[in-house]
């Protein structure tokens, strides 16, 4: 009988079908996904990692005194390079909420340098970080019934704007709850409540320099923040692919849900607008938003009474067919999209949903995951993942709006979840701590002979499996890294990775 080792020979060339991304001649490629696809490898570390649930970067301690409490809420307390892969992360680095500082690790996980913004101010919450158009940090945090502040670092932590006052005076019952947002243009803008103040919600933007550009603008139609209102105002800010800011507001003590567009000089393009239907019972829930071109969505969910709620608008803040709505014990969601369609995702408390949304708010597609209730969730290669303290669920996306369990690994605790790192990899955070973790298994098995366009998924691609030592285009991360993914869920290569070569012993 033929077996497997009679039919491949070593410096033979082979073929697998490509996934849906760009593959160049000379990547040194890895087989992954159900049905099994070939993808390009990105970082020397992370590639060399075969089995989902396992750590390429394992868990770090960038702060004893780190919260990521705001992990759940905006996801702004690490921000990705692209350039290198090197990330950021602000934090308290103080005991009892004390102190800011921006740390950054290189891509493997090395830390680079930190840098103390702040060491004097307590109380610290909604700390976050974002990259701005010139390369540069923004930094903001607020202190409960004190001020808020920001700053901004170069790549290099150096300070290029220290701590800088936004607000005077913020409350502690309702907290200020900001929310920063980058532009695209350059600058960044803020949103934040004031207990007390007429309307109590505010909008201000700032150049990259850190030079007022307007406000502190109020937003009105919105209720008085006052005492006993709960947690207050919650936001979320995008900006369109018109270049407004597009702002989702939920009130959580008048339970009412709405939004407002705003240019990129403060000026409203859209009032404080209500949506019906739109309603939350709990102080913890936020609102949604996802951009597409020429259109946005926002949404969110609750627990009781149990309502979540989805809205598709096109840039001028219309809505686009029907809101979507739906009762029975649903919980806060994420909203994300894969580049044409929306998809809210939501738990019931015990099992996981989603809704396809296409631009025209209409012929929404629901699917029952099945997976346990989930913290974060992210769209990439093609994929849905889902993550919570216990497993990561890896879907794949058909066309007609159903999910379909790939892979469920196991996945360590997290409050965020920052994707788009490559090689099936993510950096969780949660606590004062982070860790880079694959969440589906992918295995190297050799450099492709040929190109291959993104949106070819299925076309064959001939890869060389070696043995022999190869050119190869160039990899990230660590300059050489050895590897034996001969007994990996998918039987792969083994041998060492340059960062611009490879010796692959075959199979």
């Amino acid at each position: 009988m033929t077996n497997l080792s009679q039919i491949i020979k070593n410096g033979q060339t082979l073929q697998a079908p490509a996934g849906p991304l760009a593959i160049n001649q000379n990547d040194l490629v890895v087989l992954a996904g159900t049905p099994a696809q070939l993808y390009s490898a990105n970082v020397t570390d992370y590639v060399t990692v075969a089995a989902a649930g396992s750590a390429a970067v394992a868990s770090t301690t960038y702060s004893a005194n780190g919260t990521a409490n705001g992990g759940t809420v905006h996801r702004n307390m690490l921000a990705v390079n692209p350039v290198d892969g090197s990330f950021l992360i602000a934090d308290t680095y103080q005991a009892t909420t004390a102190g800011v500082t921006a740390w950054k690790y290189g891509q493997t996980g090395t830390l680079v340098g930190s840098v103390v913004l702040d060491s004097t101010a307590t109380s610290l919450t909604s700390i976050q970080i974002v990259p701005l158009s010139n390369g540069n940090y923004a930094v903001l945090w607020a202190q409960a019934s004190a001020a808020m502040y920001f700053a901004i670092i170069d790549q290099n932590l150096n300070v290029v704007v220290a701590k800088t006052q936004i607000i005077a005076t913020v409350g502690a019952n309702p907290l200020p709850s900001p929310f920063l947002l980058p532009l695209s243009g350059g600058g960044f803008a803020v949103t934040y409540t004031i207990a007390g103040a007429p309307g109590g919600l505010y909008l201000v933007i700032y150049t990259n320099a850190g030079a007022v550009v307007a406000g502190p603008v109020s937003i009105p139609g919105v209720a008085s923040q006052n005492s006993g209102n709960g947690n207050g105002i919650a936001t979320r800010l995008a900006q369109l692919s018109n270049g407004n800011i597009a702002i989702a507001i939920l009130d959580s003590n008048t339970k009412i849900m709405a939004y407002a567009l705003y240019s990129i000089v403060g000026v409203p393009v859209i009032a404080y607008t209500a949506l019906t239907g739109a309603t939350s019972a709990q102080s913890w829930a936020i609102p949604e938003i996802s951009v597409l071109p020429g259109f946005f969505c926002i949404s969110v969910g609750n627990g009781t009474p149990s309502t979540v709620s989805a809205y598709v608008m096109n840039n001028a803040g219309q809505l686009q067919g029907a809101a979507f709505t739906l009762a029975g014990g649903n919980q806060q969601g994420r909203l994300i999209n894969d580049g044409t369609n929306f998809w809210l995702l939501y738990n019931t408390g015990t099992a996981s949903f989603s809704v396809k949304m296409p631009v025209t708010g209409t012929n929404f597609v629901s699917s029952s995951l099945g997976a346990a209730t989930f913290v974060d969730a992210f769209y990439e290669r093609g994929m849905i993942v889902l993550t919570n303290g216990t497993n990561a669920y890896v879907f794949s996306v058909a066309a007609s709006g159903v999910l379909t369990l790939l892979s469920t690994a196991a996945f360590v605790v997290s409050s965020m979840v920052k994707a788009g790192i490559g090689d099936f990899c993510a950096i969780c955070m949660a606590g004062g701590k982070f860790s880079i973790t694959k969440y589906l298994s992918a295995s190297i098995v050799g450099l492709a002979s040929v190109a291959v366009a993104a949106g070819n998924a299925g076309q064959l691609v001939s890869f060389n499996p070696g043995p022999g030592s190869y050119l190869a285009n160039p990899l990230a991360g660590s300059p050489t890294k050895a590897f034996d993914h001969s007994g990996a869920t998918y039987i792969g290569n083994k041998g060492t990775l340059f960062s611009n070569a490879a010796t692959l012993k075959g199979f």
